[in-house]
């Protein structure tokens, strides 16, 4: 774990935002028609902001069939080998996802050199169309985590995450590019450790960076579908599980807000 960086505003953000998604090999995935269309659906969320328009960068295996994109969205081979991701849940699993995660982030973002801020965002969450107006307002800020946000199974209904959607959810932060020391050669095993570290994970990124928390909910983090490592789980089934202990049933149905009254914000 890097020691903690005390970051201030040191003037060198453009005021720019460039969202950076890794997206995983289609061989490792079961459902490949079905992750196509939501990165279609992510992207659009990224691209429909209300202030400055952002970049987007895409860090995909070579031949990677995606669906239909937005000429503004830059898209970077990374030919990395192909392992299926271990069994089970243990160090050897996590190590594997951090290493092909943060080598596809951080190919795509030297090919993208961004100027402003970067956010990761995982292929089939949503963001907030104020992200790129809150970057244009402060460019010198280190950067923000999304402390309130929503998760959402594709029903409708989503669920508030009131504080601490940053622990759950990987699309919640927004840090100064240049913080982020990307190495020119991504590919040099001298900065494995570091991607594997900052850009394999979101973990110690609020730490590390001394981010402050968004005013408002940030992201959309969408869960219990199956097709993602994380393996959250779906609206229902939270209800499921909160019916049948009672004491927690209120909040659990308090947290509720229909997705026709929430989807607009996050340009879905």
């Amino acid at each position: 774990m890097p020691s903690r960086l005390h970051c201030k505003n040191g003037g060198v953000g453009d005021g720019s935002l460039t969202f950076a998604i890794p997206v995983r090999d289609p061989r490792g995935v079961a459902d490949w028609a079905t992750v196509k269309d939501l990165i279609g659906v992510t992207v659009r969320s990224l691209t429909a902001q209300a202030g400055p328009a952002p970049a987007v960068v895409l860090g995909v295996s070579p031949g990677t069939d995606l669906p239909r994109l937005p000429d503004q969205v830059l898209v970077v081979d990374v030919d990395l080998p192909f392992e299926p991701l271990p069994e089970g849940e243990g160090p050897a699993r996590w190590e594997a996802i951090r290493a092909d995660k943060g080598l596809r982030l951080a190919h795509a973002l030297a090919a993208a050199r961004p100027q402003g801020h970067a956010m990761v965002v995982d292929y089939d969450d949503l963001v907030s169309t104020r992200l790129a107006a809150v970057v244009a307002a402060e460019p010198d800020a280190p950067g923000w985590y999304v402390d309130s946000g929503y998760l959402w199974d594709g029903g409708p209904f989503a669920s508030v995450k009131a504080t601490g959607f940053n622990e759950v959810c990987g699309s919640s932060l927004i840090v100064r590019a240049d913080l982020l020391r990307l190495p020119d050669d991504p590919s040099d095993p001298a900065h494995l450790d570091w991607i594997k570290t900052i850009l394999g994970s979101h973990k110690a990124w609020r730490e590390y960076f001394t981010l402050e928390p968004l005013a408002f909910p940030g992201a959309v983090y969408r869960v219990g579908a199956g097709h993602n490592v994380s393996q959250a789980e779906g609206i229902a089934r939270r209800l499921y599980y909160a019916a049948r202990r009672p004491r927690e049933l209120p909040a659990t149905v308090g947290a509720l807000r229909p997705w026709a009254s929430v989807r607009k914000g996050f340009g879905a």
